[in-house]
């Protein structure tokens, strides 16, 4: 259906993570974990700061891509899949 798509990108796209987005984004999923939100405990982690729930990347901004027009009504998002390869 869109083949014609497949492989082209968005132009860059800058996004600023908040640490306040984060907590309410923990909560929201029940992920208390305080290195969502804690300094004291995200500096004492391998990370050594705040870091967010793998998961969280949902919320950034992707971009357009030109050449992708979506229906405006109608789309259904049947599944989401998140592969990790460092932190």
């Amino acid at each position: 259906m869109w083949d014609d798509v497949v492989g082209r990108s968005s132009s860059p796209v800058t996004n600023w993570i908040e640490r306040g987005a984060v907590k309410r984004f923990a909560l929201a999923i029940g992920d208390l974990n305080p290195i969502y939100f804690d300094d004291e405990v995200a500096h004492a982690s391998r990370f050594g700061r705040l870091i967010a729930p793998p998961t969280f990347p949902v919320t950034l901004d992707y971009g357009v891509v030109d050449e992708l027009t979506l229906p405006t009504s109608g789309l259904i998002h049947g599944s989401q899949r998140f592969r990790y390869h460092r932190p």
